[in-house]
């Protein structure tokens, strides 16, 4: 299996599934998330794990076709896509994404970038669009104070 490196999350999203599914392959680290969709696409490798919204062109063009998603339900963008956890009981592997500044970056400075990701969040056009791009915006997310 194909990832964007050691130690991310296709990284460790697929070790999971290894141990909770008794399935054994390599895996095979790239610099990056890019070339591991390329190689797929051209046959160098077999499988990959990457976020929906970098394979999703692939996928409605025929060059990739999707296996299952990490998530512990199916998606609105894919809903015939099963879940792994569909075939593999209790897997569940979710990344997440988060926003990060130099140290000492002036409180002000991220005060006003958190209201405005958290107004952009509220508005119902925002987490539908989040949610296509194969990040839904989690019900009540607030920031700063997650960090």
């Amino acid at each position: 299996m194909a990832t964007n490196g050691e130690g991310g999350f296709p990284h460790l999203a697929m070790e999971l599934l290894k141990e909770r599914s008794g399935m054994n392959f390599a895996h095979v680290p790239y610099k990056g998330s890019g070339q591991p969709v390329n190689d797929v696409i051209a046959g160098h490798v077999d499988i990959t794990l990457a976020g929906f919204s970098s394979v999703y062109p692939h996928v409605q063009n025929g060059r990739l076709a999707p296996i299952a998603i990490t998530g512990k339900a199916r998606t609105n963008n894919a809903p015939n896509v099963a879940t792994v956890g569909e075939t593999v009981p209790g897997y569940e592997a979710l990344g997440w994404f988060g926003f990060f500044a130099p140290k000492g970056t002036p409180p002000a400075n991220v005060n006003a970038f958190n209201d405005a990701v958290n107004k952009a969040n509220a508005e119902a056009q925002s987490r539908m669009s989040a949610a296509t791009a194969g990040m839904p915006i989690p019900p009540g997310m607030k920031l700063p104070g997650l960090f």
